[in-house]
């Protein structure tokens, strides 16, 4: 089904960009001219809900299309599981990206601690 797949590609995006961008967090660079870390958690925090929110959007769609398609159908109701699968993959992709969100969060606590460091050292 397109959209389980379209759900499951959005979502695996999305987790490669907290990654990315706890890989970039990590990398050796001038810490004086970056963003705070409670800068850089205000973002990712937006980020995330922005992602959820499309989650939510896409499925509602995909799940309007499917209403529509039941309407002209001879057994509307065999599209209600279908309903029901996406609605479920909805909710376990923003759980995803949620929970990929707070596995950057001690990334953003170890860089945190090490600007400290580096502005305690100066």
């Amino acid at each position: 089904m397109i959209a389980i797949q379209t759900l499951a590609e959005l979502t695996a995006k999305s987790i490669e960009q907290f990654h990315k961008a706890s890989e970039l967090m990590l990398l050796d660079q001038n810490k004086e001219k970056e963003k705070s870390p409670i800068e850089r958690a205000t973002s990712l925090s937006k980020l995330t809900t922005a992602l959820c929110s499309e989650v939510s959007v896409l499925s509602t769609q995909f799940c309007e299309c499917l209403n529509t398609a039941a309407e002209s159908c001879e057994k509307p109701s065999s599209v209600n599981p279908l309903i029901t699968n996406v609605y479920l993959e909805a909710s376990n992709s923003a759980s995803y990206i949620q929970d990929a969100f707070q596995l950057v969060l001690p990334v953003l606590q170890l860089v945190a601690i090490e600007m400290a460091n580096t502005k305690d050292q100066s």
